[in-house]
């Protein structure tokens, strides 16, 4: 190691890495290969360099239950779709995973990615028809509470109010410490700090939500004493005026309404981010999450959401709630100059109105949000399976899966699906029937190899594009402001060894440490043409 020639040089650090990381993709593709069927799942982000890097992970199944791999991080040129689609399909190629395997495809909703003429999803498609595309769940329902947000006012000015309540707390280290101050003065334990919203993901402003009405009797007397402070900003001007939106009842009313679509829909998100997760289990959750919805849509649940605010109102000494200043429409606009147009009798009957709205606003976008067109196929399998569990005729549905997946032996799936009432009893899921499978022998499940076949279909869906989501906080911690320079090759390598940690402990050291050596002479030469075993010290 004193000789002239360096062994830790960036060149050197470069080479082990890729090492390490090149056995990790060897392994995953060897897991991947074992299984019949895969999917791909891709997302793009924008690193501190401002290079656009891609995230391709595949989805498999290993006996019976999926699983999410992360295979790299790859730039790209452009974001069009023939660009994203060339990285996917030549990061397949390397891996050594033909598309004639590919059964799925899940990405964001964005145009360059969904597009059905020039999209990623068209152009797989146009190589693999049977790969069906699923637009992110976690993305549909975030695109959801976006849109009803919108339609209701006075929904989507209060959570204006609570960014910039956060924006002010969290803009001075001593207004921060005020707030400690006076929940600890009225010994209050559980008083939650406001928190910002993020401007991306809706589903997760719940949490801002909860935390303000947990501890709105602080908000209050903390906001006043804000306002009242000398400070070289406009903090504290913000401050009176968020002080006047807080005392009044109507904003309390808001956001105890938002808490409860929040909440029903904050678990369904959590639910849908799930690796494991299949398009089957997301969809019936999803039903139930509507079906939710629905319940509180009633007189009984709003009475008692309004007999709670109206108790708040008087323990938090906050102003009643009044209707709003009825705005005539102008004459010009009307056909009916004399109608002064709908007028509400009591502020009761005019949230009751916003509050509906708000549900049926949220209840629509979802049903239309989860009914993709990429997942007919999907549904259609997925109802042949409960057909055969329910013993009801399914001739019609095993001829159309059959011969748009041409991957099965008609007559020898009708007489296992036939049978799987059998042993699949009290099964009413997907998920049922993968739990009984797995508990039998191997030599009963290998009778109903084709139904496997079919279950691996289901599983291998993927139902989000989570996984990708989350290497992207990797990347943000290999990638910094201070190793901006890194290049390409060398974040890619990191990037696979930091993901797969669990993976990382299993390589064998001592066959890499081998190929190290013998990669030229002058190695061979300084650290001898056999590798010596490891001594312990």
């Amino acid at each position: 190691m004193r000789r002239v020639k360096s062994f830790t040089s960036h060149e050197i650090q470069n080479e082990l890495l890729q090492l390490l990381a090149h056995e990790i993709l060897r392994d995953i593709a060897q897991d991947i290969r074992k299984s019949p069927y895969f999917a791909v799942i891709a997302d793009e982000t924008t690193d501190c360099s401002k290079k656009e890097q891609v995230s391709i992970c595949v989805r498999y199944v290993n006996d019976l239950q999926p699983v999410e791999d992360f295979i790299g991080m790859y730039e790209s040129v452009n974001t069009t779709g023939e660009a994203l689609s060339n990285v996917i399909k030549d990061v397949l190629l390397r891996m050594n995973l033909p598309l004639d395997k590919l059964r799925g495809q899940c990405y964001d909703g964005a145009a360059n990615m969904a597009g059905d003429h020039k999209g990623v999803q068209s152009r797989i498609l146009a190589v693999q028809s049977k790969a069906l595309y699923v637009h992110c769940f976690a993305h549909s329902l975030n695109l959801s509470v976006q849109d009803s947000i919108r339609c209701v006012p006075i929904f989507r000015d209060t959570l204006q109010l609570l960014h910039d309540l956060a924006t002010v707390t969290h803009g001075s280290s001593k207004r921060v410490q005020a707030f400690r101050d006076i929940a600890n003065g009225v010994e209050m334990w559980n008083a939650k700090l406001p928190k910002p919203l993020c401007p991306t993901r809706w589903t997760v402003r719940f949490v801002a939500i909860d935390a303000a009405l947990q501890s709105y009797s602080i908000l209050v007397t903390f906001l006043s004493e804000v306002a009242s402070m000398s400070t070289a900003d406009d903090s504290s001007k913000k401050a009176r005026g968020l002080l006047a939106q807080f005392e009044n009842g109507q904003t309390y009313m808001a956001l105890y309404m938002m808490h409860a679509v929040f909440d029903a829909v904050d678990t369904l998100s959590c639910v849908l981010q799930s690796a494991r997760r299949t398009v089957a289990g997301c969809l019936e959750a999803v039903r139930f999450t509507i079906e939710k919805l629905t319940k509180l849509r009633t007189d009984d649940q709003f009475d008692a959401i309004w007999n709670h605010v109206q108790n708040s109102i008087i323990d938090y000494k906050l102003h009643d709630i009044t209707l709003p200043r009825h705005v005539q429409r102008p004459a010009r606009y009307d056909y009916n100059p004399s109608s002064k147009g709908h007028q509400y009798e009591s502020a009761k009957d005019f949230h009751r109105v916003q509050y509906f709205s708000f549900l049926d606003a949220v209840i629509n976008h979802v049903e239309q949000r989860f009914q993709q067109p990429g997942i007919l196929m999907y549904s259609k399998t997925e109802k042949l399976l409960m057909a055969a569990l329910k013993e009801e005729d399914f001739s019609v549905l095993v001829d159309e899966v059959v011969s748009f997946y041409q991957d099965f032996h008609k007559s020898r799936l009708e007489r296992q699906l036939t049978m799987l009432a059998d042993i699949c009893r009290d099964a009413h899921s997907v998920a049922d029937v993968v739990a009984h499978l797995r508990c039998k022998s191997p030599d009963l499940r290998s009778v109903f190899d084709e139904v496997e076949r079919l279950l691996n279909l289901l599983l291998v869906v993927p139902a989000s594009s989570a996984t990708a989501e989350r290497s992207f906080s990797a990347l943000r911690r290999l990638k910094s402001y201070l190793r901006a320079s890194m290049k390409q090759e060398r974040l890619n390598h990191v990037a696979i060894l930091n993901v797969h940690q669990d993976r990382l402990d299993k390589v064998d050291l001592q066959k890499l440490t081998g190929d190290f050596v013998s990669a030229n002479e002058y190695r061979r030469s300084v650290f001898g043409h056999k590798q010596t075993r490891h001594r312990p010290t």
